[in-house]
């Protein structure tokens, strides 16, 4: 997608192997489902496939790292996509397994942790790339239960300091430095992701000054606070409603982002992919 600046987006394409998320729970249970979403989002050059196998959804039960690989392998043997495939997990274990198994090019980490998982997983794999979350839960097994910690802090401030934090860290160990997702939807109000949705360009300029350039996860499809603006009233689904809204936060963002900035927007859908970037061809 193209602008008045150099900067363009890079997808991640979302595959829940999941019975229970709220969003598309079961879409996929069936290997011809599976197939066809593999290739469509290869078809619209995605950047990464991100594998999930648990519902991180604060209303779901957790489940035990057996269940979680039992609904991930039939994924991972299907992914012969030219995109590299992301483990979206928070068990150390699973991402361990699945880098056995096949070639995984990141670990998104939804835990929030720098912990000695994290450093023995990445060390072990020098070239996993990994992604790191503004989640507030204390500890890895306690991820899945993020709204029940949430800041009554600045947002913004919250997360600049837990980004610093993780940018030292990385740089203490000697890793490469992750991409930052802002985690919208966890340990976050409503008022509070759109406080940051708001003030995004504004946050990243400044880091960026702070520490250099990065890379940045943008999360927010189909997200429940999108749910909360939608209507009864208009001749469509809410899940349409949604896309039409993060399509238009998308446009707003673009113009308003830094030149040059690096951003992976995951999506669950590849049409939404297709749409943003070939209007962007001609804008």
């Amino acid at each position: 997608m193209k602008s008045n600046n150099t900067m363009s987006f890079k997808f991640m394409g979302v595959l829940n192997m999941t019975p229970d998320s709220f969003s598309d729970g079961g879409e996929l249970s069936q290997t011809q489902e599976l197939r066809s979403r593999l290739k469509a989002w290869d078809e619209v050059g995605a950047a990464f496939v991100d594998l999930g196998a648990e519902s991180t959804a604060p209303m779901n039960t957790a489940i035990s790292a057996e269940l979680e690989w039992n609904r991930l392998k039939p994924a991972l043997a299907l992914c012969s996509t030219k995109a590299c495939v992301s483990i979206d997990t928070y068990k150390s274990e699973i991402i361990t397994k699945a880098s056995n198994q096949t070639s995984v090019a990141l670990w998104n980490d939804i835990s929030g942790q720098l912990d000695d998982e994290l450093l023995q997983v990445l060390s072990n794999n020098p070239k996993l790339q990994s992604v790191y979350c503004h989640n507030l839960a204390p500890t890895r097994e306690l991820s899945p239960k993020h709204m029940d910690y949430v800041s009554q802090q600045d947002i913004y401030q919250n997360v600049f300091t837990a980004f610093s934090k993780a940018h030292a860290w990385y740089s203490q160990h000697n890793l490469p430095q992750p991409y930052f997702d802002f985690c919208f939807g966890f340990s976050k109000t409503f008022d509070q992701n759109w406080q940051l949705l708001r003030a995004l360009p504004k946050f990243i300029t400044q880091f960026e000054a702070s520490f250099g350039r990065q890379k940045w996860v943008l999360a927010v499809s189909r997200k429940s606070f999108f749910k909360q603006l939608s209507s009864e009233k208009v001749d469509l689904g809410v899940r349409q409603q949604t896309e039409y809204m993060q399509a238009y936060y998308l446009s707003w963002l673009h113009q308003n982002l830094p030149a040059n900035t690096d951003v992976l927007v995951r999506l669950h859908d590849p049409a939404l992919a297709h749409a943003v970037t070939r209007v962007g061809e001609f804008l």
